[in-house]
């Protein structure tokens, strides 16, 4: 986790290789290379999904063609 973070600051990785090379702020990653592709983006939150490279203020949940079903709860 945060293995090459030269730059970025405030940013949260938990598990093998999740954010690996980030030069964004504010990213936070959950999951097996979770954020992997967030070179240069910031405030992006992706849990089991690496990202897409230089995104901002984006949310992934999931990995296509893995995670099939999504149930929120309602209030």
């Amino acid at each position: 986790s945060l293995r090459n973070n030269t730059t970025g600051n405030y940013n949260v990785a938990i598990g093998y290789n999740a954010i690996f090379n980030a030069i964004g702020s504010g990213n936070i990653a959950i999951g097996y290379n979770a954020g992997l592709a967030l070179t240069a983006g910031s405030n992006n939150i992706d849990i089991a999904n690496s990202g897409i490279p230089g995104e901002s203020g984006s949310i992934r949940i999931g990995t296509e063609g893995v995670h099939k079903k999504t149930f929120l709860a309602v209030c």
